[in-house]
């Protein structure tokens, strides 16, 4: 198994550092991708892909999202356990948008998978 990673979004604060220490004792590698990474593929970014340079959007023009996010990478069913579990124990303010990094979502941007997790997330909540 790959080494399991975390991509962490507009965290570095308090939080992100607490997130920081619970990937250390878990040994979980982690990555704050910064705005220039934003048009890389999910998977490039976490070292499964090789880079494409063509990743573009299309005429669009696209503003930095400044919500907290993240993104697991080559987590076992049991290190999602441990770490959700670990995660409450320690009482770490949630982050709304999260995602396991899957073959479908790998090859996606990280504005891509943003907007995906917002319309979830937004989805959801009209359940509540």
């Amino acid at each position: 198994m790959e080494q399991s990673k975390i991509l962490l979004y507009n965290l570095k604060s308090a939080k992100g550092s607490k997130i920081e220490k619970l990937c250390k004792r878990l040994s979980i590698e982690v990555k704050h991708v910064v705005e220039e990474e934003y048009l890389n593929s999910i998977g490039n970014l976490a070292g499964t892909l090789e880079k494409k340079e063509d990743n573009q959007l299309n005429g669009r023009t696209e503003e930095a999202f400044q919500d907290e996010m993240f993104i697991m990478v080559n987590f076992t069913d049991s290190l999602l356990d441990q770490f959700l579990k670990e995660y409450r124990k320690t009482h770490i303010d949630s982050v709304s948008l999260r995602a396991i990094m899957t073959p479908n979502n790998q090859v996606w941007n990280s504005y891509e998978l943003y907007h995906e997790l917002c319309r979830e997330r937004d989805a959801m909540k009209a359940f509540e």
